[in-house]
């Protein structure tokens, strides 16, 4: 990083506070490998493909010719978990920030309040020039001459292109610019506006509905029966995609995922022509079942006994 007595900003306090800043917003957006927006979004669109992989599967097998795909214990369970993985990721990906900072909620509305709190400091000037790249996009007459510092930009080229940028957030016409300029409410309320979709509304109330609900175990009427549908999931993906990377276009001046489903490193249709099960496994695995039936059936019986004691 630029020492800050190179960088073309007055107040240093405010660059160190801004630098600071982005850093925090690198550990919400990013850093955290478990817990972070981008853990988040990957996680989710790559199960999302997954299901939408697997259900069209089970869509295409003929009347005639039925196999594993079509096995309604499997259907009810994957459409289940599906539906119960959706609600997970999008409530996390929506949960209000916390009043207490310290408890570590890491959703888009908590990234939306930290810009919110910090709003003065988002400004042109930090943006454009907390690492060194100068003020003015106005090239030198001399051709510049990169050095050791081998970049596929010029500054004055990622100075104009801040500035272009920032335009667009602040709403403001280049023969209008000022260092103070800040994000335009209008687009903080923008982002408010559509994590209120209704694709995230109405999934976040599903929360205690898809629990809950006790499915037909013969039926294949796919994730319609727990209230959800396909199209709904692509509008709060997309909802979820457009406010992460804004965010992180503020905040950090680049987009965050770019590839929300990841390349996978191994063939996902590997073995998906092969049984699921073998007929010779099947007497086995209907005992399994019944041991298992068995065994929570005692569990009840005996469950009173158990916490009152005999």
């Amino acid at each position: 990083m630029t020492p800050a007595e190179d960088c073309d900003i007055a107040d240093k306090a405010d660059l160190a506070a801004y630098r600071a800043l982005r850093e925090r917003a690198h550990v919400l957006l990013r850093r955290d490998e478990e817990h972070s927006i981008f853990a988040q979004i990957i996680d989710f669109n790559w199960r999302d493909a997954t299901y939408r992989m697997i259900n069209e599967a089970r869509r295409t097998v003929a009347p005639d010719h039925k196999n594993a795909a079509v096995a309604p214990v499997l259907g009810e369970f994957i459409d289940q978990s599906y539906v119960m993985g959706v609600v997970a990721a999008v409530g996390r990906l929506t949960d209000p920030a916390a009043e207490d900072e310290g408890r570590g909620v890491v959703s888009l509305p908590t990234v939306l309040r930290f810009l919110r709190d910090n709003h003065s400091l988002v400004r042109r000037e930090m943006f454009v020039c907390f690492d060194g790249a100068p003020y003015d996009p106005t090239p030198p007459e001399e051709p510049w001459d990169p050095g050791v510092r081998w970049v596929a930009k010029g500054p004055h080229d990622i100075s104009r292109d801040r500035h272009d940028l920032f335009d667009r957030l602040s709403r403001k016409s280049p023969d209008r610019r000022a260092r103070t300029d800040v994000v335009h409410r209008k687009v903080l309320a923008a982002l408010e506006d559509r994590l209120a979709h209704t694709a995230i509304t109405g999934i976040r109330r599903h929360r205690n509905k898809v629990v809950s609900h006790a499915a037909d175990a013969a039926s294949r009427g796919g994730i319609e029966r727990f209230g959800l549908k396909l199209e709904t999931v692509d509008q709060a993906s997309r909802v979820l995609i457009e406010v992460t990377e804004t965010l992180a276009t503020i905040l950090t001046g680049e987009i965050l995922v770019g590839m929300p489903v990841p390349v996978a490193t191994f063939d996902v249709l590997e073995h998906f022509a092969e049984p699921f099960a073998f007929e010779s496994d099947l007497e086995a695995l209907q005992d399994l079942w019944d041991e298992t039936t068995r065994t929570r059936e005692g569990w009840s019986e005996a469950a009173v006994e158990a916490v009152l004691g005999r």
